[in-house]
């Protein structure tokens, strides 16, 4: 047995990845990382009929005659090793515009949902899938630079549920290696060598920066995030335990008892302050560190003041009791209209910002996330603004021109009701450019005759830079 496929069966069996006999599909991309995963687990249990391996490939419906290109080297690949090949077709960019996503973030959506489809349709076990210790690298630096929290450092788990990471013990540098050592090809995705997204510019860039620095960071980082991530599963603990201590005993128990509460570490009280945010509202991705202060500083304070935070939750000084409330406030006014300047930066009720800039025209290099828009702004005959929703508001939902209501969006993409009426907009007059976070009007898109774009950023604070999420 060859060293690699040694460290990565060892890995296995340390993670206790394959805990006991069952089939496993492989995620076979065809890139690098993948076609080592397939040919180090065939390898390794290649001949085990306790372990019976799948190949799955899912072609996004992007990438044109490249991703054809990938589809029939994994065919060719899994006829010569004589490994079972599922494939599946789906439109990526559709799902994408359907439900408010990127194409980045659809496929990986659509792609794990067929994984688990073939798995138990053919009563598998396993999903083992290629991450790698730059993978990790590149997430923790990543979640780094936007402000992330303890959590957001902790990397990739090397296993969650059915997924596998069979490979996260070893670096890129190691997988090329393997694939030379076994004289075997790959193919490449033109995508990953463009800069214009943020990984990519911290894979091609900040990553061999800091390895010029010491040749073994990526090593370190990885490791660095396997400590933390020990550490936060232990705080995880820790705070269930000291929140079944200070919640209250009555029959609310959307209460913390504050006298109980200041015994604790100042980080089991953030963290117990985080957890009964997120039970409230019902997500965690809104919550900062911001709110969190905001929230020890009224348990400090006088009786009777009270806080407003994301997914209208109030929290409430009542004596020896702080207590986390959903929904809206007495006198609360959570609708807003505000004209937008361009080029310009607004502010919202809520301390978020919207940025718009214009730019001439370009053929790449615009990221595409949900939370950046772009639009032809020649199209644009009147003045922006920022609000809430309005009776009748509606955007253009395809190229051919046929309109939707933005109460229907709502309802398509699973917006709670009481989300609603303060969901922020761009709107012309009586017609929405964009629904913030779920849909851009198809009326304003940027075309050949394009000649100027507007660009439109939305953030949920300037101090860390964290980007608002619908969820």
């Amino acid at each position: 047995m060859v060293q690699t496929e040694q460290k990565v069966k060892n890995y296995i069996d340390v993670q206790g990845m394959l805990p006991a006999p069952g089939g496993i599909l492989i995620g076979l991309s065809g890139g690098a990382d993948s076609v080592a995963l397939f040919l180090l687990l065939r390898a390794l249990y290649g001949t085990d009929e306790a372990f019976p391996i799948t190949a799955v490939h899912v072609h996004h419906g992007i990438r044109g005659a490249e991703a054809d290109r990938d589809v029939h080297f994994v065919q060719a690949l899994c006829e010569r090793y004589g490994v079972l090949l599922e494939t599946r077709y789906v439109d990526a960019p559709a799902f994408a515009s359907e439900h408010g996503l990127s194409e980045e973030e659809a496929g990986r959506e659509l792609r794990y949902g067929i994984f688990e489809e073939i798995r138990q349709a053919r009563s598998a076990s396993y999903i083992a899938v290629a991450h790698n210790q730059n993978d990790v690298a590149e997430t923790v630096l990543f979640h780094m630079a936007r402000g992330s929290s303890l959590h957001g450092m902790t990397g990739i788990p090397s296993k969650r549920g059915a997924v596998i990471r069979p490979i996260l013990c070893l670096t890129r540098e190691e997988i090329e290696d393997y694939l030379a050592e076994k004289g075997e090809s790959y193919c490449t995705d033109s995508t990953n060598a463009d800069i214009g997204y943020d990984r990519n510019r911290i894979r091609h860039q900040v990553l061999p920066g800091l390895c010029e620095v010491n040749s073994g960071a990526v090593g370190h980082i990885a490791r660095l995030s396997e400590a933390l991530s020990e550490t936060d599963a232990y705080l995880a603990e820790m705070t269930a335990q000291a929140l079944e201590a200070c919640r209250s005993t009555e029959e609310n128990r959307g209460e913390l008892i504050v006298s109980r509460v200041l015994t604790y570490p100042g980080i089991l009280q953030k963290r117990m302050i985080y957890e009964m945010i997120a039970v409230c509202g019902g997500a965690k991705k809104d919550i900062t560190e911001r709110h969190i202060e905001a929230c020890l500083a009224l348990m400090r304070g006088e009786t009777g003041k009270e806080v407003h935070l994301p997914y209208r939750i109030t929290v409430k000084k009542n004596y020896d009791r702080l207590a986390f409330l959903r929904g809206q406030a007495d006198g609360e006014n959570v609708r807003f209209r505000s004209a937008l300047e361009i080029p310009g930066v607004i502010t919202l009720p809520d301390g978020s910002t919207l940025t718009a800039t214009l730019t001439e025209k370009k053929t790449s290099g615009f990221e595409k996330n949900i939370y950046t828009k772009f639009f032809d702004y020649d199209k644009i005959k009147g003045t922006l603004c920022v609000r809430t929703p309005e009776d009748g508001d509606e955007l253009i939902f395809s190229v051919k021109g046929s309109r939707k209501k933005l109460s229907r969006i709502f309802i398509d993409t699973k917006i709670d009701r009481d989300r609603r009426e303060g969901w922020p907009v761009v709107a012309c007059g009586g017609e929405i450019l964009w629904a913030i976070g779920l849909r851009g009007s198809e009326g304003y898109r940027i075309s050949e005759e394009t000649k100027t774009v507007l660009i439109l950023e939305y953030k949920d604070r300037k101090e860390d830079g964290d980007v608002w999420r619908k969820k």
